[in-house]
């Protein structure tokens, strides 16, 4: 009978492409993350599915570049220095799930943040029972608490697997039908997903022929989600050869309607809010790049605002990345319960 590991092509090119030394090594050089994150508890979830990895040793053991790694190690440096940090990491590092590195860094830059324009920052501890949101502060003698979420939807299994692409072959690339809903496989069936994409990309011949194809006219699409608008297609290298397939699009105003709505829908009844008051909720959309297009496409007097609701004082949004530091400017206040009850939201985010 055959290795039932080998039936899992996915799972086999992620082992072989972390290079643990790699990892040991920057765990060496970046204290604060090495602090928090042992090689142990990596290589715990080094076997449970979809991803085989922890989603910190995927990027320790597979970047190129140390710009994240130093970024990291800062904002680590910055949140374990803030009280109940130790209740905090917990629920932040044992996980499996690669959504959750953004979830991590965005936590991360808010407490920073808040650091900045505020005073007696904390990390509010939450009991084996009842939770709490995530950060507090004080901001114009009032304290405020802050709930932080990151807007996943399908875009962190698809970013995993645009890496996962990019290490195969880098002219391997995802496409799909942008501000338009995007369902990708959840739950057990994302191991099968992204095995069934690797399978066939390491089907003898497969991008042997595309790369052929390639130069006689590209993008060659490779493999079509059945389900979704998803493509992975090979781009080639002849300028001349590029023949223009369209850009489809859906409607930008009824995205952004959709994304802030769904936010807040989301956690509005999370970790307590109604109790800690006034309150904001914190929205990263880094992962939607179809946020930021359709942003980019209105402005935010045009754009319809959810309502907030009996729990909620604030709707708070932004699309930095790890490379930025989080700042007013970075960071909108799209909706407000009753602004003229709300001192420190100046000093938190812009009111638009």
């Amino acid at each position: 009978m055959a290795n039932p590991a080998r039936r899992h092509a996915q799972r086999e090119l992620v082992h072989e492409l972390i290079d643990w030394r790699r990892v040991d090594r920057r765990l060496r050089r970046y204290p604060a993350i090495g602090d928090v994150f042992p090689t142990e508890m990596f290589k715990g979830v080094s076997e449970r599915p979809p991803y085989y990895c922890h989603y910190l040793a995927w990027r320790l053991g597979t970047y190129e570049s140390e710009h994240v790694f130093h970024r990291l190690n800062e904002l680590l440096s910055c949140a374990s220095q803030l009280p109940n940090w130790e209740y905090e990491r917990r629920s932040l590092i044992n996980t499996a799930e690669i959504a959750d590195f953004w979830a991590l860094v965005w936590q991360l830059q808010v407490a920073e943040h808040l650091c900045r324009v505020g005073r007696d920052v904390c990390w509010v501890k939450s009991g084996r029972k009842a939770r709490s949101p995530d950060l507090s502060a004080v901001l114009k003698d009032q304290r405020w608490y802050v709930e932080c979420y990151v807007y996943r939807k399908s875009f962190d299994l698809m970013h995993f697997l645009d890496e996962l692409l990019a290490k195969i072959d880098p002219q391997l690339h995802l496409r799909y039908t942008r501000c338009l809903p995007l369902s990708l496989p959840k739950g057990r069936e994302r191991s099968r997903f992204l095995d069934e994409i690797v399978r066939r990309l390491q089907h003898p011949g497969v991008l042997v022929d595309a790369k052929k194809s390639a130069k006689r006219e590209w993008p060659q699409s490779i493999f079509d989600d059945p389900n979704s608008s998803l493509e992975v297609h090979l781009d080639g290298d002849d300028a001349n050869a590029y023949v223009p397939r369209g850009n489809a699009v859906g409607s930008p105003a009824r995205y952004l309607k959709t994304a802030l709505r769904e936010a807040v829908y989301n956690k509005k009844h999370s970790n307590a809010l109604a109790e800690h008051r006034p309150n904001c909720l914190a929205v990263n959309y880094a992962l939607s790049t179809d946020f930021q297009l359709a942003l980019s496409l209105r402005d935010w007097d045009r754009i319809e605002r959810p309502r907030l609701g009996p729990t909620l004082d604030v709707l708070a949004v932004s699309a930095i990345g790890i490379d930025k530091r989080l700042s007013k400017r970075e960071f909108s206040a799209v909706a407000v319960a009753d602004p003229h009850d709300r001192k420190g939201l100046s000093d938190l985010a812009t009111t638009r």
